[in-house]
């Protein structure tokens, strides 16, 4: 008789119920874990896809200004500055006294008159005269972005002095920067902008919320930026190379933050944001899901 394949004691113990788990491979635990992971990662990329935003934007430079901009100071009255009663950078109220120009012939003109016993009448309307010529004032309040200097003369409408309006008791800030041309064309008035600060790491501070209130029509020149800044040298940091156009940002208003702007990272809301400060902008083009860019 031919011997079996298997012995029967073989047999048995693989047909015993006791002894089946012996010889069933059990699969490893960590595989489970793996693919559950995997499904998981998998469908919460399928949400992102459908739900999430991604932004398309512009990058800018730009510069904290007063939203009144720049006033310039100008006097008729011809003479020689004695004396300059303000600095760069200092604040100046409306009325107060920038520099004194001295009118001689004002002066001998109201010596005759007291020498001659005029009427009071007409000795007061030449000292009236002569304040009105001789004292140049703040034509507004502000910071004094330039001034002239002791010795140099003044006359025919020459501007003296440039004042950036500001008000002490009020935080009434935007944003001056200048786009490409080209870029320009993408961009609208109402659209979402985010300020940064240079000396803020916006992955720290996070950034100050703001929209587009104008949009220039034609390439700024070196005179529309004087007009706009005071004087060029603002510009230098945040001007392209190719030919631009003005954008002016206004600022969101949060009255709980310390500076009154609102940020996107309440850190932020802490940083004192001074006037000539320049930024990195975002200019959010338009924003579609993430699933759009695989369609497209």
């Amino acid at each position: 008789m031919t011997r079996g394949l298997y012995r029967e004691e073989s047999l048995d113990k693989l047909s015993s119920p006791e002894q089946l788990d012996e010889y069933v491979k059990v699969t490893n635990p960590g595989v489970f874990i793996i693919v559950a992971a995997f499904f998981s990662i998998f469908a919460a990329v399928l949400v992102w896809a459908f739900t999430g935003n991604i932004s398309d934007s512009i990058s800018i430079k730009g510069i904290v200004f007063p939203e009144r901009g720049v006033s310039s100071v100008i006097h008729s009255a011809e003479g020689m500055v004695s004396d300059v009663h303000v600095k760069k950078g200092e604040y100046v109220e409306a009325g107060e006294v920038i520099a004194i120009v001295p009118q001689d012939d004002i002066i001998e003109k109201i010596k005759d008159l007291r020498a001659g016993n005029a009427p009071q009448e007409e000795i007061d309307e030449a000292m009236e005269e002569y304040n009105s010529k001789s004292k140049i004032v703040a034509p507004v309040s502000g910071i004094v972005l330039d001034v002239i200097q002791t010795g140099e003369m003044v006359g025919g409408n020459k501007v003296v002095a440039k004042i950036i309006q500001q008000d002490i008791y009020t935080n009434a800030k935007e944003i001056i920067g200048y786009i490409r041309m080209a870029d320009s064309k993408k961009i609208r008035i109402g659209m979402e902008a985010q300020v940064s600060p240079e000396f803020a790491p916006r992955e720290e501070f996070g950034y100050m919320q703001g929209f587009i209130t104008k949009i220039g029509e034609y390439p700024v020149t070196q005179e529309d930026i004087e007009n706009s800044l005071g004087i060029v040298q603002f510009s230098r940091d945040i001007l392209p190379e190719e030919n631009s156009v003005e954008v002016r940002i206004s600022l969101t208003v949060d009255p709980d933050s310390k500076n009154l702007i609102k940020w996107s990272n309440k850190k932020g809301s802490n940083l004192q944001v001074d006037i000539g400060t320049v930024c990195n902008i975002l200019i959010v083009d338009k924003t579609r899901r993430p699933i759009d860019l695989f369609l497209k």
